[in-house]
């Protein structure tokens, strides 16, 4: 049984393939059972993503194996339908899992003519969602998943979840055009609490920051009129107007949350 602690390790590793991309190839030989593969394991990981743990064994051989690069090897069918029962799916949290668009491929395993089973790769990302919480990107992987045809049909019976780490950040943020006006005014220099003294200058419909500790250079750009963002990550900067003494106040967001402040005087 896996312990609690390995959740997002272990089993947010073990998704493979809820969405998917078909194969854009002609038809021909081997279709059908491409298609096969793909669509049982797309029901395998709407089970995982709605725990609809009554669906779990159906999906793999009695000898399964599990390998994850961060939370060991798991054995047999048994162990691994525990594992999602009394993990993933016995609390309140909860894991979201998808295929990474264009990576998921099928290459299917013959022996002479006859085909015996299928080898699905690529890459995959993982959600995390904690009660009263908004769901987050909690990391990326690659997967291997053999499916074998059993006496009862398609079955997982090698699943690898490996090379995990962080996802890529992808900016759904835009950036708006502001007066430079208004850029001037945000122009000076700045004493944060963590990172020493930074200078903001204007350039042209955005700022750039740089900072006396030697830290590169930052190019943030406007989303409205007091708040700044990077495109490389989930970091946001905003500008504040003190009152009665005419500073202005910057608070940095990374991933929504506060860690650092700065005030021109």
């Amino acid at each position: 049984m896996l312990h609690r602690h390995r959740l997002t390790a272990c089993l947010a590793g073990l998704a493979l393939a809820a969405s998917f991309v078909r194969p854009t190839a002609a038809a021909g030989p081997g279709d059908a059972e491409t298609a096969a593969v793909l669509a049982l394991d797309g029901q395998f990981w709407t089970a995982y993503n709605t725990c609809d743990t009554r669906a779990f064994r159906r999906f793999f051989t009695p000898d399964v194996e599990f390998y994850h690069d961060k939370g060991g090897m798991t054995v047999g069918a048994d162990a691994l339908v525990a594992s999602l029962n009394s993990g993933v799916c016995g609390g309140g949290t909860r894991l979201r899992r998808e295929a990474v668009e264009g990576t998921v491929r099928v290459s299917l395993l013959r022996k002479q003519d006859a085909i015996y089973g299928a080898v699905l790769t690529g890459d995959h990302r993982f959600y995390v969602r904690e009660p009263d919480k908004p769901e987050r990107l909690d990391g990326q992987a690659r997967f291997t998943t053999v499916w074998l045809i059993t006496d009862a049909g398609w079955k997982m019976s090698r699943i690898l979840s490996y090379d995990h780490g962080p996802a890529p950040y992808v900016n759904t943020r835009r950036a708006v055009a502001v007066p430079p006006a208004l850029l001037d005014a945000l122009v000076g220099e700045y004493r944060a609490e963590h990172s020493g003294i930074l200078h903001i200058k204007r350039a042209d419909g955005f700022l750039l920051m740089s900072f006396d500790n030697g830290d590169p250079e930052l190019t943030v750009y406007p989303a409205n009129a007091k708040e700044f963002f990077l495109t490389d990550r989930d970091v946001t900067f905003e500008f504040v107007d003190l009152p009665g003494n005419g500073a202005v106040t910057m608070r940095v967001r990374e991933n929504g949350t506060v860690v650092e402040q700065a005030t021109r005087r």
